[in-house]
Order: structure tokens, then sequence, then C-alpha cells
């Protein structure tokens, strides 16, 4: 049997699924990647690479789909699971993504300035929880009721 291609990918972590084989027990995730123009799915049996495989990551991989499924055999990235690029920065989209979760959080603290019980430093724990909620799964999202109800 022929060793399948090594190509290499780039996109946005949009969704990332733990799965477990019934056979022999053995962990993997499905990540969704979104490039410019489309999302694709691939596997990832290297648990080291789990912990840089999240939601909202920018990725730089290696991949092969020696079968019918495509898996990411490495990371190019800086390494430590940010939000980076291959230089190192963060890409426009997460720094698009923080700013206006930050000047969300900002606003909401200023309507409740008056309240001796929030501080400066709640406004990055609402950021964050705000900027976690922008790269949640789309499945969490709730379905729009039926007409009638």
């Amino acid at each position: 049997m022929a060793k399948a291609e090594t190509k290499t990918g780039m996109g946005l972590v949009t969704e990332v699924s733990d799965v477990q084989t019934t056979d022999k027990g053995r962990d993997f995730v499905v990540v969704h990647v979104g490039g410019k123009k489309e999302e694709h799915k691939f596997s990832c049996w290297d648990e080291d690479l789990f912990p840089q495989l999240t939601v909202g990551s920018s990725i730089q991989f290696k991949w092969t789909q020696p079968g019918k499924w495509k898996n990411i055999v490495s990371l190019e990235s800086d390494g430590n699971g940010s939000q980076a690029g291959g230089n190192g920065q963060l890409t426009k989209d997460v720094l698009i993504v923080r700013q206006a979760c930050l000047k969300a959080a900002a606003s909401m603290i200023n309507i409740i300035e008056n309240e001796p019980t929030v501080k400066a430093a709640d406004g990055i724990t609402i950021a964050e929880l705000f900027e976690e909620w922008v790269w949640r799964k789309k499945s969490t999202e709730p379905e729009p009721p039926e007409e009638g109800e």
C-alpha cells in the first residue's frame, strides 16, 4: 500500500469534538477547520496535539488522507495553543473578536459602575465570557420557535 501524501492547511478551528473508538478505546478528536471559502473536517489521533486544537485557534497544520478521513499529523504553530498564526501573532479575526468583546464588557461595566462590588477586573472576565460565547460550537445555538408557538 502506498503512503498517503502529506499536505498542508491552515484555518480557524470552529469546532472540536472528543471521540473514543469502540473497538480499541483510543481517544481522538474531530476538528472542524474553516478556511476562506469553506469548512473542512479532520481527525487527529496525536494526543500531544489535542491541547492546541481549541475553538477559535488559528492553526497551520500538515495532514494526510490514507483512507476515507483526513488526519491532522502535525501543527506548525507557536506551540503553546494560543490563537496565533505561524509567526506567533494573533490573527486579525481573533483580535477583532477580542476587541469587540472587551468593548461590550466595558460598556456593561460602565452601566453598573456605581455598584461597589464591580471592579475593573470584572470587565476582563466578562470579555472572556463573551469571547467564549462567540467561539462556541454551532450546535449550541437555540432553534427558532415554530410558527404559531
